[in-house]
Formats: structure tokens, C-alpha cells, sequence
């Protein structure tokens, strides 16, 4: 009788250790579907993926990823129409076998009854929600806060656009592939310029029907001519292709071997490695444009320097080389006057120092 007790107990033991076994490999290197409302702040279902070595590394701090769907992927909220999902963009990259050094959330946008897609269609993403899901996933995984990402497609790059233009100190760089940026059907145009401290790369097909290739170069334009200007330029590359799937190729890199539109910023690296270049900790210093000016006209100029931290920067600008006539004003501000110039070459820098001491 003991002997028989014995090896039930062990049975029972075995089992659990296999579940727990089960569980603890899924959860890392694949998707793990949860259901919308599931604990405060899962406003949307969505799917997880953790890294490889998530928990083996406990300490580790990971980049994070949030990655928006477009109109086609909608769902009811539940576990199991999180399927849609995988049918495009980095959740079918995911399931195919694909790995990456990341923490990547995919919500899925809703399907409400009734609703469509453009720019007043709920049924897509809502930005109130948005912040609420980005904030969960921030303080829920062990993420590092200056290195959240979003990698946006289709109808949802207008509600992202609108969310990082009021939460810019959130994110620290988006892709967004075949997207819309124009006006609203209301006739409002996003502000951009609030969003120009947040590196964006924007992708798509110079012969898209759906999106026009227009819809995301309203945004790259608008950013890169706000006063001041961004301390990075924002990137626009064009497939010389058709279709409205322009994401497909970017997140797989497939992209980086197309043919582009004459003018196009290069896809010469991976969108993952580009993201890795960018946190919101890091401090970028733009000088402002290179100038001529034609004496005896003009004798003075005005340089309109940049950061890419917007608060408790403090700037510095000098004259590296040219002739000694030169005069500077508002050396410690971002807009740079120097008068008494005379004919030849000058060159001025701009150093600025950031909140925790660092400087660029």
C-alpha cells in the first residue's frame, strides 16, 4: 500500500512538472494569445511575444515593439479570433519561426458592428486606448521605457500618428507602412511638428490604390519642414511597386533588395537594427541647414539649431573656423545670430548638454 502511494504521488508530481515545463517554453520565442479585459489595462486582445532568453535573463531590460494591424485584422476581443493576426505583418513572421530580440504586442483592433475604415472608423483603434494598452504593456513586461517602439500598417498608422503627436516623450521611433497622414475627413491636417522628436521611417507602394503613396509622404514632408527642424530627418522610402501591401516586405526585409522610387531614402538597413539606434535617452543635435549669403547685401545670418530631447537642454554654440570679424548673439539658445560676417567660409557648432549631463 505505501509502495502504491508512493508511486501515485510521483505520477502526480511528474505531471505538473511537464505542464509548467509546457507553459514556460511557449511563452517565450512564440505567441501567447490573452483575451481583452482580462486584468486593468488589457483594453484590447492581443498576442505576446517574449525573447528567447526572457526569463533566463531576469534582469535584462528588453526593447520593446508594439506592432498595429490594419482594418482586415479586426476581432471580437476573444483569444480565438486573434488567428487573424497572423496572416500578415510581424505576428505571421512570429508563427513561421521567425525569433527577435524584443518584446513585441500585437492588439487587435476591434470589429464593431457597423463601423468602417477611414479616418472617423472606430473600428480600428481608438488613441485613448492606445496610451492605456502601451502604458499596461510597459509597467507588465520587463521592458526598457526609452525603448519603445511602434511599427505600424495600414488604417492604424493614422491613430498611431495621432498618438504619438500627444504622447511623444513615450516613443522612440515608428515605422509606418502604407499609412495615411493627409487631412481628416474633416479637413484637419495632424500637427505633426508635435511628433518631430520621435524618429519616423516611413515605407510604401508608389502605385497603392488603397493608400495613396501621398498619404505617407504628407507626414515625412511635414515633419522635415517644422521650425525648428527635427534633429533627424524623417525617412520616406517608396517601392516602385503596386499593391497596398507595402509591410509584408519592410518587416521581413524583403524590401531591402526592391527596386524603390527615384529619390527614395535608402532600405539599407533593418528596421529592427534602426529602431536599436534610437532611444529616448539619446541626444541628437541638428546645427540647421548650411547657408549662403551674398555681400554686401547681407553681412549677418540666423542658424536655427535642434535636439532631439525637447525639455532641460541647455546649448552652446561656437565658431570652429573662418575669418575672426564675426560677431554671435543668443549663443545659449537653439537660434544662433552672427553678425559683421565677411567674404569667406565660416563654420559654426552647436553643442548641447541634456538633462542627465550628457552632451552631442
Amino acid at each position: 500500500m505505501q509502495n502504491n502511494t508512493i508511486r501515485s504521488l510521483s505520477k502526480i508530481v511528474l505531471f505538473f512538472l511537464f505542464i509548467i515545463s509546457s507553459r514556460y517554453s511557449y511563452a517565450q520565442g512564440d505567441l501567447r494569445g490573452v483575451a481583452i479585459n482580462t486584468e486593468p489595462g488589457v483594453v484590447y486582445s492581443y498576442y505576446e511575444y517574449l525573447p528567447l532568453n526572457y526569463y533566463q535573463d531576469a534582469d535584462k531590460k528588453w526593447p520593446m515593439i508594439i506592432t498595429t494591424a490594419g482594418f482586415g485584422e479586426r476581432g471580437d476581443g476573444s483569444v480565438e479570433q486573434l488567428d487573424t493576426l497572423t496572416g500578415t505583418g510581424l505576428p505571421k513572421l512570429i508563427k513561421q519561426g521567425r525569433d527577435y530580440e524584443f518584446v513585441i504586442m500585437a492588439p487587435q483592433p476591434p470589429d464593431i458592428p457597423g463601423e468602417r475604415a477611414g479616418d472617423n472608423g472606430n473600428g480600428q483603434y481608438d488613441e485613448g486606448k492606445l496610451k492605456t494598452f502601451i502604458d499596461y504593456a510597459i509597467s507588465k513586461y520587463n521592458v526598457d521605457p526609452n525603448r519603445v517602439y511602434i511599427a505600424a500598417y495600414s488604417a492604424s498608422v493614422r491613430k498611431v500618428y495621432n498618438y504619438v503627436i500627444n504622447n511623444p516623450q513615450k516613443i522612440a521611433a515608428v515605422v509606418a507602412c502604407s499609412g495615411y497622414g493627409g487631412a481628416s475627413e474633416a479637413g484637419n491636417t495632424p500637427n505633426f511638428c508635435r511628433m518631430k522628436d520621435v524618429p519616423l521611417w516611413a515605407f510604401h507602394n508608389q502605385f497603392d490604390s488603397t493608400i495613396i503613396a501621398d498619404g505617407s509622404r504628407i507626414a515625412v514632408q511635414q515633419i522635415n519642414n517644422c521650425t525648428p527642424p527635427p534633429a533627424e530627418q524623417a525617412k520616406l522610402t517608396i517601392y516602385e511597386r503596386g499593391g497596398h501591401d507595402g509591410w509584408s516586405i519592410t518587416f521581413s526585409n524583403g524590401g531591402m533588395s526592391r527596386k524603390l522610387e527615384q529619390g527614395s531614402d535608402p532600405f539599407d538597413i533593418t528596421i529592427y537594427d534602426w529602431f536599436l539606434q534610437h532611444s529616448r535617452n539619446n541626444l541628437v543635435v541638428n546645427a540647421g541647414k548650411d547657408t549662403t549669403i551674398v555681400l554686401p547685401y547681407a553681412s549677418s545670418v540666423q542658424l536655427q539649431g535642434s535636439s532631439s530631447v525637447a525639455e532641460g537642454v541647455t546649448y552652446l554654440w561656437t565658431q570652429k573656423s573662418g575669418p575672426n570679424t564675426a560677431t554671435l548673439s543668443n549663443q545659449n539658445t537653439p537660434v544662433l545670430t552672427a553678425t559683421g560676417l565677411a567674404v569667406g567660409t565660416y563654420v559654426f557648432g552647436l553643442k548641447a548638454t541634456g538633462p542627465s549631463g550628457f552632451s552631442a
